[in-house]
Formats: structure tokens, C-alpha cells, sequence
């Protein structure tokens, strides 16, 4: 009996062992994956600021080549756009035109010119006349837009010389007013007389700046007003000039320079009155036919200054059957030769300001008549 109960309980112990056995492979095995190490994470170096690449030393030829038809051309769209219906002195056309020049003045760092009111301004402003009333709103007021760079003769203490470089941005409305087809009452672009002169004169703005500091004179740009009522934005300036008359070497005034195409020629009104101005004239290189004569030519912003025997050129590509009349409009331009004209006076006021001051070789006789078209 005792054996039968030891076998059993063996038989027993045997039975839960292979159980527990049969139980421990049918577990499905847990695989338990070993613990990563985190690696902490490198800083990012950055590498050093880079230095800004220096400004481009201007050249004189560089800053020449800065001239450009392309700028021209989207002045000379504004300038003759209907929005500002013929830029009549007076109007607010010309006021917008005005806010636009002094705007690039101050884009090319150049210094306002009327430094004697306060605040400074670019606009020299000044009474007119109402005239050509029509459709444009205006009050009557008008103003020369004018900016300047200083000579290193002031700089280094000198006593300061201007040279002056201007044009006029008015023109006549919608007329019937100094209008040659006065029965259109239509805007009168002007392309020609004188967003053509405009134009140029903010591009040799823009290259003189370019330059600052290597100009040894002072040069002042005028955009002059009220041009097409009898000079009077000239006048004007010559009568409360911003920069003394008398130090004031040389004047050059452009004035419906767009149709190079048209005469084949360029006129260097004037410059034969001076040798140093027929040098300077005769030291630029181009591919342009510019005629220098004795004569000054009149009917523009330069016999102001004449009445104060300072030495002037009149830049002039000659009249033509559209001068002022609505058909004076910007797609008759030739903005090849306009640039150009650009160029060649920027070089020219260059020599100017790096020659001999200029002597003239006679004296100015006042203009009887000194409204009258423009001629050669």
C-alpha cells in the first residue's frame, strides 16, 4: 500500500511538472529590446557673418554709363502721362511732376537746394499768374525744384564756385495759351518741351552723385517752373539765388533735346563765346554731330543768367512741327539719342568742373525780346 502511494504521488509530482513545463513554451516570448543610449546633441556652428561686399568705386565711366535709356524712358511715360495733363505751372499736374523730381534729388543723396528756409526744402517756390484754366486744379503757386552737391573747394576751405545745370519741367496745359494749335483744347504732353530735358537732367543727377566728392565745384541742378510764361522760374532764381550769382562759373540749360533723329545734330549753343568751354565741349568723345556756335540761341532759362554775364550753353536738338502743340508726345522721342545727349553733357560739366574757369570772350547784350521760340 505504502509503495502504491509513493508511486502515485511521483506519478502526480511528475504530471505537474510537465504542465508547468508545456505551459512555459506556449508563453509567447516577449522580446524586450535593449535600452539605446541617447547621444546628446551637437551645437550647430554657424559660421562667421560674412563682411558685406564693399560699394563699387565709382569711376567716371562707370558712373556715366549709369545713364540710362531705360530710366528715361519710364520718366519721360510719367512726365507726359494724362495725369498730369501737360504739367502747366500753377496746376497740380506740375506739382506732381515737381514732388517727382525732388523725390529722385533725394534719392541720389542730393542736398536741398532752398537751405534758407526751415525747414530745409527741395522746392523754391513762387507766385504766378492763372492761366489756361480748364480742367486741372491749381492755386496759382508754382516752384523751381533744385538740389545741389558739394565741391571739395568748400570742403577743403575754400572760397566755393557753383556750376549749374538745369532745365524746365513745365509746359502748357491744355492750352489755348502759348498753344500753336490753340482751337485743340487737348493736353499738350510736352515730351519734347521739356520732359527730354527733365529726363537728362535727373539722370546726371544720378551719375554726379555717384561721384560725390570728387566734383571740386558745387554742383547745382534746377528743374525750373513757369519756363513757358516768359523764363520765370529762371527769373525768379536769379533774382533770390540759393547760391551766390557771383561765384557761379558756368550755366547749362537743356531744352528740347529729344529729336536727335529728326536734325542730325545737336546744338552746343555758346560754347564758342568761351575757349575753356569750347575745350571742355570739344575733350568728349561720341559718336554724336554737335555743332558749337556763338550765338546762345533764345527763348530759354539761360538768358536769365546771361543778364548776369555768366557763361551758358544752350543744349537744343532743334524745333519741329509738333512743338507745342498735343502732338508732342513721347513715342516721337528718340531715346538712343537722348541718352546720349545725356551722357555727353554729364562729361561735358565734368571738364567744366576739372578745367579752367570759364571766359568769355564777349559780353552779353541783353535780349530785347528774350521770350521768343526757341532758335539757333
Amino acid at each position: 500500500m505504502k509503495k502504491l502511494v509513493a508511486f502515485l504521488t511521483t506519478v502526480t509530482i511528475l504530471v505537474a511538472v510537465l504542465t508547468v513545463a508545456t505551459r512555459k513554451t506556449e508563453e509567447p516570448q516577449v522580446q524586450i529590446p535593449q535600452q539605446q543610449q541617447v547621444q546628446p546633441e551637437k551645437p550647430k556652428i554657424e559660421p562667421p557673418p560674412q563682411p558685406k561686399p564693399p560699394a563699387p568705386a565709382w569711376t567716371f565711366e562707370t558712373a556715366k554709363n549709369q545713364i540710362s535709356e531705360i530710366s528715361i524712358r519710364q520718366m519721360m511715360t510719367y512726365f507726359t502721362s494724362n495725369e498730369l495733363e501737360g504739367r502747366m505751372s500753377g496746376k497740380r499736374g506740375n506739382e506732381l511732376a515737381a514732388a517727382y523730381v525732388a523725390n529722385k534729388f533725394r534719392e541720389f543723396n542730393l542736398l536741398p537746394g532752398n537751405n534758407k528756409q526751415q525747414p530745409v526744402s527741395y522746392f523754391q517756390p513762387f507766385n504766378i499768374r492763372n492761366v489756361n484754366n480748364f480742367k486741372e486744379q491749381g492755386n496759382g503757386r508754382t516752384a523751381n525744384v533744385v538740389g545741389y552737391i558739394p565741391g571739395t573747394d568748400v570742403l577743403t576751405g575754400e572760397e566755393g564756385q557753383f556750376i549749374i545745370i538745369g532745365a524746365h519741367l513745365d509746359h502748357i496745359g491744355y492750352g489755348p495759351s502759348y498753344s500753336r494749335a490753340p482751337n485743340r483744347r487737348e493736353i499738350h504732353p510736352g515730351a519734347d518741351d521739356n520732359a527730354s530735358g527733365s529726363c537728362a537732367l535727373v539722370e546726371i543727377a544720378k551719375a554726379f552723385s555717384l561721384l560725390n566728392g570728387k566734383n571740386k565745384h558745387t554742383i547745382v541742378f534746377i528743374n525750373f517752373s513757369a519756363e513757358e510764361m516768359g523764363l520765370l522760374g529762371a527769373e525768379h532764381y536769379c533774382r533770390n539765388p540759393l547760391f551766390p550769382l557771383d561765384k557761379t562759373i558756368f550755366m547749362l540749360n537743356m531744352d528740347m533735346i529729344g529729336r536727335y533723329s529728326g536734325n542730325g545734330s545737336l546744338g552746343c549753343l555758346g560754347a564758342n563765346r568761351s575757349n575753356e568751354m569750347r575745350t571742355a565741349a570739344q575733350a568728349v568723345t561720341t559718336g554724336l554731330n554737335v555743332k558749337l556756335t556763338n550765338s546762345t540761341g533764345g527763348g530759354s532759362d539761360h538768358e536769365a543768367f546771361q543778364q548776369y554775364q555768366i557763361p551758358t550753353v544752350f543744349m537744343h536738338t532743334g524745333l519741329h512741327p509738333q512743338y507745342h502743340t498735343p502732338d508732342d508726345t513721347a513715342n516721337r522721342i528718340d531715346y538712343y539719342g537722348l541718352t546720349e545727349i545725356a551722357k555727353y553733357v554729364f562729361h561735358f560739366c565734368w571738364n567744366i568742373d576739372h578745367g579752367m574757369k570759364p571766359q568769355l570772350t564777349s559780353q552779353y547784350v541783353p535780349n530785347k525780346e528774350p521770350f521768343r521760340d526757341h532758335d539757333k
